[in-house]
């Protein structure tokens, strides 16, 4: 292997992203699970920023933050599916939406 040293991923870009990771935890801790970074939006921002990292680096630096052991995962949800004559039962699943709006946090 060569001795090179990565010149773009630097301490402070490692500070960034991983700001960006851990907002992102808070999001889904607060219900907020659609408002949330992705790559693609990391890399953007970075590059908005000014640093100069190519978008590989980025997905090779979360995914490796992603592959390290968790300390508490949740278990596993069951899906138990079920069977029903037509016309015999109906089912909605309403879909909620956690917003600030004004500084208020709110449920829609």
């Amino acid at each position: 292997s060569s001795g090179r040293v990565r010149r773009v991923m630097t301490d402070e870009v490692r500070r960034r992203i991983d700001g960006f990771i851990a907002r992102n935890r808070e999001n889904v801790a607060a219900g907020l699970h659609k408002q949330q970074m992705r790559k693609l939006d990391m890399w953007r921002r970075l590059q908005d920023e000014g640093a100069r990292i190519a978008y590989s680096t980025v997905c090779q630096y979360v995914r490796a933050l992603e592959a390290a052991p968790k300390p508490q995962e949740k278990p596993a949800k069951a899906y138990i599916r079920q069977y029903y004559e037509p016309g015999f039962r109906c089912e909605f699943d309403w879909g909620v939406l956690t917003l600030w709006i004004g500084g208020v946090r709110r449920r829609l």
